[in-house]
């Protein structure tokens, strides 16, 4: 009886450093998931963040190559000091309008992004020189951020 009991006492203790043993290994295989899926949440943002980027540049060069097509149907709009006509006029100011929208938006998400702001910022300064004359106009620049006026007082010239 005696050598039962010792056998017993031996097979729970085995038991109890089983459960022990399970237990850790529980605790370390569930570590390593929430590692893991740390690791895959990171990796997910910084793949996002990418498709993103390039879903913006996307956008920025559709609405540009908009505005060229136009450019490339009214002539005239590229050139607003040969502008004669009261119609070509009103177009220009509709065409400037949306190339200072275009702009802003340009200038805005380039603040954030400096391979953005390396390929478009050169666009900003040509289309700015080349419609700076109708920005200059008060009842013009009115319709724009006093912030993004500043920036083109400051690096456009006129």
């Amino acid at each position: 009886m005696a050598a039962t009991r010792r056998l017993v006492g031996i097979w729970e203790r085995k038991a109890m450093f089983d459960a022990v043993e399970w237990n850790a290994v529980q605790g370390i295989t569930s570590s390593i998931g929430t590692l893991l899926a740390a690791i895959a949440l990171l990796y997910s943002m910084t793949s996002f963040k990418k498709t993103l980027k390039y879903v913006h540049y996307d956008d920025i060069d559709k609405n540009y190559f908009e505005l060229v097509k136009i450019a490339f149907e009214n002539p005239y709009v590229r050139s607003p000091e040969q502008i004669s006509a009261p119609q070509e006029a009103e177009k220009y100011n509709l065409y400037a309008f949306m190339m200072w929208n275009f702009l802003e938006a340009i200038h805005d998400r380039c603040l954030e992004d400096s391979e953005l702001r390396e390929t478009w910022m050169p666009i900003i300064q040509s289309e700015g020189r080349r419609h700076r004359g109708w920005l200059a106009e008060p009842e013009n620049a009115a319709n724009f951020k006093s912030s993004f006026i500043t920036y083109v007082d400051g690096q456009i010239s006129r």
